[in-house]
C-alpha cells in the first residue's frame, strides 16, 4: 500500500520536483528500516514482559511424582508421571495438560491392576503425544516397556509393550528424524550382563524396527537419548561394569541402524551417573546427574562436557553439604544451560527442588531453590518459547497428603513474581473434624495416647525370598502394646499389616494415618519385620509384599518415609526395625540390606539427626544378618523385646520398663540368642528416657 500510493505521487508531480522527492523516499526507506531493526531488538523485551509464571500442585491422598513436561506445539503444557492415589492399579500413569497460566485442560489416568509408570514424553510432529515407561502384570509378574500414543485431547491411539521374560523398562523416548521414534532404558530380559542398556527402534506406528543391547557382565542403564545434529543417537547412563567406581558414567553414540560409534565410561571411585544430555551448538554434549566421589555432601550435582568425538572437555560439580542431584538439563535463554534436580543444605534436612542456569564453561549465572520444609523434588525441565522454564517433580511441603505434582513455570531468570515459585504462603489448613465428642472420652486426659503400627512380612510374591517369622512378629507387637490401654497410656490405638495387606499403597495410607491421628502429646511405635534392600545410591528401602526386585524405586518404601511420613508431629518416636534378615532371591538383582550394613547404619543416623523425637533400634549392625529360629517361634530381635517387656528389663524392679532399660536389655539378650552373630544397633544416645511398657 505504501508503494503504491508513492507511485501515485511521483506520477504527478512535475519533473524539477523529483531530486526533492528522491531524498525524502531515500530517507523514508531508511526510517523504515531503522524501525525494523530497532522492533527487532526489542523482541525478547515484548518476549519477557509476555512471560506467564505460574505454581500449581496436584494430588490426592497417597503420593504423585511428575517424571517428564513438554511444551505443546499449538499451546499449552503436558505433564506426565504417576499416581498412588487414582486410576486402576497399586500405581498408574498419570498424564496432564495445562494451559499457559497452568490451569488444567484435561487429566488421563492409564494402567492396568498393577504397577504402572511414565518416565518420558515427547510431542510429535503432528502434535500427539507419545508416553514411555513400563507396565508390570500382576498374574505372571513380567515387567515390560510400555510406549502409549495419545492425541491433542488425551485419547489413546495405540498402545504397545516390549520385552521379555524378565524386567525391561523405557526410560526416555524421542521421535527421529524419520518420524519414527527412539527408547532408551534398561533390560534384564536380553543381553550379556545382569542388566543391558536397550534402544530400541520404532516406527511412527510404535511397531519395533530393531533393537540393541550394550553392556558387560554386571549392570547397565540408559537415563537419557537424544539424536544429534549428524543423525547419529548419543545415550548416557551408568555401568557397573566398567570403570573404578562402583558405577561410572557411560556415554554411548550409535549410527542410525543401532551400530556403535564409540562408547565413553567416565568416573572416580564413588558412584557417577548421568540423568540428561543436551547438545552444544557446536556438535559438543553435556552431561547432567550427580556423583559422590569427593564431593562435598553425600552427592553433589555435576555437569561435565565432551566433544562429539566422546573427548572429555570439563566435568564440574555443584553442591554443599547434603544430597545435591540434577535430574535434566536444557538449553538455555539467550545462550549458556538451565538445570533443575533437588538440592539439601545439609545431611538430614529437606531436599528443596532447585533450578540454575550455567554458561558454556560451567560456570554458575545464578539459582533459585525453593523454601521447602519437607522433601520436594525436581525431576523434569524444558526451556519454552517465551524464554522461560517449566519444572516439575513432587512436593511433600505444599502436598494434601504424602506428596503431590508440583509444576512451576517461570520466567527467563527463574522467577516467578519477582520471586522463586516457593513455598513462602502457607497453604489453607484444612479443619479437623471432631468425630468424638469430648465427654464420651473416657479415661485420663491427661495421660499420652499410643499409636501402634506394625508390619510384618514372611510372604512375598517373589517366594525365594520368603521369611517365617516375620508376620508373627509384627503381630505378637502389636498384641503386646494393645493391652497397654490405661495404664502409662489413655488410648492405644493399633494398625497392623501382614503379609498381603502389607502394600506398598497400604504402609503409606497408615503411616498418613499416624501423621493425622497423633498430637504433641502422644508416642508413636513403629514395628517393621521384612527384608530390607539397597540401590546403588545407599538408599535403604523396606520391601512391602509386592514389590519388584527391578525397580526398587517405584515398588519399595524408602526408609526415610517413616520419617517424612510422620514427622508434621513433634511427638516422641519409636521405631523398631528388623530388616537385615539372611536370605536370597532366587533372580540375584536385590542386594538385601546386610551386605551393605555400614551404609545402613549410616542412614538410621540419618534418620535421627534429622528428626531429634526419633529413636530408631536396627536388629543387626556392621555386615550382620538378622535371625530367626523355630525354637524361638520368632525372630531374635522381636523375642528379646517380647522377653524385655515381660519383665526382663525391667531393672530398677519399679514395673515400668523404660526405653533405655528395653535398648540395654534387647542389645545383650540378641547377643546371647545368636552366640555374638548378632548386635542390634541404636546409633546415638535415646532420645528421652520415656515410659514405655507397664508390667501388670
Amino acid at each position: 500500500m505504501v508503494s503504491s500510493m508513492i507511485f501515485v505521487l511521483e506520477a504527478s508531480i512535475p519533473e524539477q520536483a523529483h531530486a526533492q522527492i528522491n531524498v525524502f523516499l531515500y530517507g523514508f526507506h531508511y526510517m523504515k528500516n531503522f524501525i525494523l531493526i530497532f522492533l527487532l531488538l526489542l523482541c525478547p523485551f515484548l518476549i519477557m514482559r509476555a512471560q506467564f509464571t505460574f505454581n500449581e500442585t496436584f494430588g490426592g491422598e497417597s503420593d504423585e511424582r511428575a517424571m517428564a513436561v513438554t511444551e505443546c506445539k499449538f499451546g499449552g503444557y503436558v505433564v506426565v508421571g504417576l499416581t498412588y492415589s487414582f486410576g486402576a492399579g497399586k500405581s498408574d500413569i498419570w498424564a496432564m495438560k495445562l494451559d499457559k497460566e497452568g490451569g488444567e485442560i484435561w487429566r488421563k489416568y492409564l494402567g492396568d491392576t498393577d504397577f504402572d509408570w511414565a518416565n518420558s514424553v515427547v510431542e510429535t510432529k503432528t502434535g500427539n503425544l507419545v508416553i514411555a515407561g513400563f507396565t508390570r502384570n500382576k498374574q505372571n509378574r513380567t515387567h515390560n516397556a510400555w510406549v502409549i500414543q495419545l492425541d491433542g485431547d488425551g485419547n489413546t491411539l495405540w498402545s504397545h509393550t516390549y520385552g521379555g521374560e524378565k524386567a525391561d523398562e523405557a526410560k526416555s523416548i524421542i521421535q527421529t528424524s524419520d518420524g519414527g521414534f527412539a527408547i532408551a532404558g534398561d533390560t534384564y530380559s536380553y543381553g550379556k550382563g545382569k542388566k543391558d542398556i536397550w534402544l530400541l527402534k520404532l516406527n511412527q506406528y510404535g511397531e519395533e524396527m530393531w533393537q540393541r543391547t550394550f553392556g558387560g557382565k554386571e549392570e547397565e542403564s540408559a537415563l537419557s537419548i537424544i539424536e544429534a545434529s549428524d543423525g547419529s543417537l548419543v545415550m548416557g547412563g551408568y555401568t557397573q561394569s566398567l570403570g573404578k567406581g562402583q558405577a561410572d558414567i557411560m556415554i554411548l553414540k550409535v549410527d542410525t541402524d543401532g551400530k556403535g560409534v564409540w562408547k565413553k565410561n567416565f568416573g572416580g571411585t564413588g558412584n557417577e551417573t548421568i540423568e540428561s544430555i543436551v547438545e552444544a551448538e557446536n556438535g559438543d554434549y553435556l552431561l547432567a546427574g550427580w556423583t559422590n566421589t569427593n564431593s562435598q555432601g553425600k552427592l553433589d550435582a555435576m555437569v561435565m562436557r565432551i566433544s562429539k568425538e566422546g573427548k572429555a572437555l570439563w566435568k564440574k560439580s555443584y553442591g554443599g553439604a547434603g544430597k545435591d542431584a540434577f535430574s535434566a538439563i536444557c538449553t538455555a535463554y539467550e545462550g549458556g544451560y538451565a538445570l533443575a534436580g533437588y538440592t539439601s543444605a545439609a545431611e538430614g534436612k529437606p531436599s528443596r527442588i532447585w533450578l540454575t542456569k550455567i554458561d558454556e564453561k560451567g560456570n554458575q549465572l545464578w539459582e533459585r531453590k525453593s523454601n521447602s520444609k519437607r522433601n520436594d523434588f525436581g525431576y523434569a525441565l524444558t526451556g519454552t518459547r517465551d524464554g522461560g522454564y517449566l519444572v516439575a517433580g513432587s512436593t511433600q511441603t505444599l502436598a494434601q497428603a504424602g506428596s503431590d505434582i508440583w509444576v512451576l513455570k517461570t520466567n527467563h531468570l527463574g522467577s516467578f513474581k519477582n520471586n522463586f515459585p516457593v513455598a513462602y504462603q502457607e497453604p489453607e489448613p484444612i479443619p479437623e473434624i471432631q468425630i468424638k465428642a469430648p465427654e464420651e472420652e473416657e479415661g485420663d486426659i491427661f495421660k499420652p495416647n499410643m499409636y501402634v503400627l506394625t508390619v510384618g512380612v514372611s510372604a512375598y510374591e517373589d517366594s525365594d525370598v520368603n521369611l517365617t517369622f516375620a508376620h508373627i512378629d509384627a503381630s505378637a507387637i502389636a498384641n503386646k502394646f494393645a493391652h497397654l490401654e490405661g495404664g502409662i497410656f489413655n488410648k492405644v490405638h493399633v494398625k497392623t499389616l501382614l503379609n498381603k495387606d502389607a502394600t506398598l499403597i497400604n504402609i503409606k495410607v497408615a503411616l498418613s494415618w499416624l501423621e493425622r491421628e497423633a498430637t504433641q502429646k502422644d508416642v508413636i511405635l513403629i514395628f517393621i519385620s521384612s527384608h530390607g534392600a539397597l540401590d546403588n545410591k545407599g538408599n535403604l528401602y523396606i520391601l512391602p509384599t509386592d514389590f519388584s526386585e527391578y525397580n526398587l524405586f517405584a515398588t519399595a518404601l524408602n526408609i526415610r518415609d517413616l520419617t517424612e511420613g510422620t514427622n508434621g508431629v513433634p511427638c516422641k518416636k519409636l521405631i523398631l526395625l528388623d530388616a537385615c534378615h539372611s536370605g536370597q532371591s532366587g533372580s540375584d538383582f536385590v542386594e538385601f540390606a546386610s551386605v551393605k550394613a555400614l551404609d545402613v547404619n549410616g542412614v538410621v543416623k540419618e534418620l535421627m539427626s534429622k528428626d531429634p523425637g526419633v529413636t530408631v533400634m536396627t536388629s543387626s549392625s556392621g555386615r550382620e544378618y538378622s535371625y530367626e529360629n523355630p525354637k524361638w517361634g520368632h525372630g531374635a530381635f522381636t523375642k528379646a523385646i517380647l522377653e524385655g517387656l515381660d519383665g526382663g528389663a525391667d531393672f530398677n524392679k519399679n514395673n515400668v520398663i523404660h526405653l533405655t532399660e528395653l535398648e540395654l536389655f534387647v542389645s545383650e539378650r540378641v547377643k546371647e540368642l545368636t552366640g555374638g552373630r548378632q548386635h542390634p544397633y541404636t546409633p546415638i544416645k535415646l532420645s528421652g528416657n520415656i515410659p514405655l511398657y507397664l508390667i501388670e
